[in-house]
């Protein structure tokens, strides 16, 4: 996606979460994903000036309920990905999405962007 502290200087902050709702044998997990907002595990910024920020649900715990359990399948009737509190604005501001996708590991995350004919740098 595009990150619209790239593309409008008046933007001072911003806000990322993937937050969700969901359960995971008898346990609930519900919140954001490790906390709350701009908490992505990596960011790799394309050479297309696009953003992929990278949330990792074996890795990262949510706001309630902890680390999901790698031996079982979770179940989520709700998963958001929020990008909201953009300040301080004194115009409408647009920014693309291009995708929202999961993968089995980073690998795989790396040979998609590398597919799309991008390179890209990790900046977290």
């Amino acid at each position: 996606m595009q990150d619209v502290k790239d593309l409008h200087p008046g933007v001072t902050a911003r806000n990322i979460t993937l937050d969700a709702s969901g359960s995971c044998d008898g346990t609930t997990f519900s919140g954001g994903l490790d906390g709350n907002n701009n908490k992505w595990l990596h960011d790799y910024k394309c050479s297309d000036g696009s953003h992929v920020f990278i949330y990792s649900l074996t890795e990262q715990k949510w706001a309630n309920g902890g680390i999901l359990p790698t031996t079982s399948v979770a179940t989520f009737a709700t998963i958001q990905f929020k990008y909201a509190d953009i300040g301080t604005l004194t115009e409408q501001v647009t920014y693309d999405v291009y995708w929202i996708q999961t993968f089995k590991n980073l690998g795989d995350l790396q040979k998609y962007i590398t597919a799309e004919g991008l390179t890209y740098e990790v900046i977290k």
